[in-house]
């Protein structure tokens, strides 16, 4: 008996890890909208617009694909947007 207690125990606290690994999992929270952006071709995420350059590709994760991006404008956090040398607004 006590030993099978003792697995019972195990298997509850293994099982409560896995879902706090799922709560946490990638994959969930491109479920809940977001994305992940990584530059071409380093895979590097891109965590700011300070980080990738007019003209630099991208690729952004979604949760069903992945779309390869073209960086015609960047915006910061609380600026306007920075238009691409010759363009016009």
């Amino acid at each position: 008996q006590e030993g099978s207690g003792l697995i019972l125990q195990k298997r509850r606290a293994v099982q409560s890890q896995m879902v706090q690994l799922n709560i946490l999992s990638p994959l969930n929270i491109l479920e809940r909208g977001y994305s992940i952006t990584r530059k071409v071709p380093s895979q590097e995420v891109v965590r700011s617009a300070d980080a990738v350059a007019l003209d630099d590709q991208v690729e952004i994760t979604l949760h069903r694909g992945r779309l390869i991006c073209l960086v015609k404008e960047k915006r910061g956090p609380e600026e306007e947007s920075v238009p691409k040398e010759g363009d016009s607004a």
